[in-house]
């Protein structure tokens, strides 16, 4: 009798569906690059490249022979997205997230950028830098603040508390520096991108 009023008990104040796990979020794609075409070797996605620096932006070839995206030679803003060709991702699952495999040297900085269905620009705060050998990583999107961007300019804007990401059309990086230049006349340095993973929702459009 105890036990069944326990239960009870359990189930008034401890709905099941607050106990319940979130399930992983999918693979929604990964890239590796190409030195050819359109730079890219999933043909799901669409690559979009941004500011004044953004010719500099390349695929090239290291020793072994591994194709990887370089902002290294950007002397101006510069940023890059990938988009889904048919859908927007949705980044509302607490475990969203991004994997890659970088290399930075010198003053220059990843800094992960994502355009809303609406339009709006955010930037995140964390950066990464200081890996002057290839590094895997991984790195959950709820865990970043996130900041108004302004594409055009490349200047950050106020934090936005609890963005809602439910329907986000381009994600990517930008290339910034210690100093926040985002790579305008920073000294020579090593910005590369081996292979990018992102876990979240697919919402066709």
């Amino acid at each position: 009798m105890l036990g069944n009023l326990s239960l009870v008990i359990c189930a008034l104040f401890f709905p099941i569906s607050s106990l319940m796990i979130a399930p992983d979020p999918p693979l929604a794609f990964r890239e590796d690059w190409k030195q050819d075409g359109d730079k890219l070797t999933n043909p799901n996605l669409a690559l979009a490249l941004y500011g004044p620096g953004r010719d500099n932006i390349e695929v090239a070839q290291s020793a072994a022979g591994e194709a990887y995206l370089s902002l290294g030679t950007c002397s101006a803003h510069c940023a890059f997205t990938l988009r889904d060709r048919n859908s927007d991702f949705d980044f509302t699952n607490p475990d969203s997230r991004i994997r890659w495999r970088t290399m930075q040297d010198g003053f220059y900085e990843f800094k992960v950028l994502v355009k809303l269905a609406d339009g709006t620009w955010l930037i995140s705060d964390h950066n990464q830098g200081g890996l002057p050998d290839w590094a895997e990583d991984t790195y959950t999107i709820k865990d970043y603040h996130w900041y108004r961007f302004n594409i055009d300019t490349f200047a950050d804007g106020p934090e936005v508390f609890k963005p809602d990401f439910q329907k986000v059309e381009e994600i990517g990086c930008a290339c910034s520096t210690e100093d926040g230049a985002s790579c305008t006349g920073a000294p020579p340095g090593l910005l590369r991108l081996d292979w990018i993973e992102v876990y979240g929702g697919l919402v066709r459009r």
